[in-house]
């Protein structure tokens, strides 16, 4: 333990400490160094990655106008554009909407009975009656 003091501290004097200081001082500037420039890199490494994803939607938005482009003067293309977005039809067609039709319930009507009304039952009693397993 004496022998790893002397290695750390020289012999005790005053200048031996100093310099261990000033060594340490040195070691730990360099790493908050290494730190800041690591954390400088990260953060252009993400903003340089945002920049290339940006550019690559951009190119694609691009290629997708382009092939719009070359498709306007494609009569073909501009009917069938008219049909999806403007709802256009040719003269002497029919049009027809299809869909699925709302689902409708038939609900039976209950004839009025001459017995004295009940008290209406709560909500509670009423899912109790509904609910399988109540």
């Amino acid at each position: 333990m004496e022998r790893a003091r002397i290695l750390l501290f020289g012999d005790g004097t005053p200048s031996d400490y100093l310099w261990s200081a000033v060594v340490f001082c040195v070691t730990l500037y360099s790493l908050i160094g290494l730190w800041n420039t690591y954390h400088t890199v990260t953060s252009s490494h993400q903003r340089l990655t945002a920049a290339v994803s940006a550019q690559h939607q951009a190119q694609s938005d691009l290629a997708r106008a382009q092939t719009d482009l070359a498709n306007s003067a494609n009569p073909t293309f501009i009917e069938l554009e008219a049909r999806r977005e403007l709802g256009m039809i040719r003269p002497g067609e029919t049009p027809y909407a299809v869909g699925n039709p709302p689902e409708v319930r038939a609900v039976p009507i209950e004839e009025p009975s001459a017995a004295p009304e009940e008290q209406p039952k709560s909500l509670i009693d009423q899912l109790r009656e509904w609910l399988p397993f109540g």
